[in-house]
């Protein structure tokens, strides 16, 4: 399933218009390859902490709810 706020259209145009073979030069295109992983990974973390912080906030509410 796709993340609508890096999965959007304007994302996925800007790294198709980034990646265009007659106007990029290599080494633009792969700079723009590192950003669009950098990304991924930063987010990713991100999703992965608010897993864990979700589990923290659902013991705590379970705790006073007893």
């Amino acid at each position: 399933m796709a993340i609508p706020s890096i999965a959007s259209l304007g994302a996925i145009m800007t790294a198709v218009l980034r990646i265009d073979n007659h106007i990029y030069s290599i080494n633009q295109q792969l700079f723009t390859t590192f950003l669009v992983l950098v990304v991924i990974s930063i987010t990713s973390l991100i999703l992965l902490a608010a897993y864990g912080v979700q589990n923290i906030l659902s013991g705590i509410s379970d705790y006073f709810a007893k």
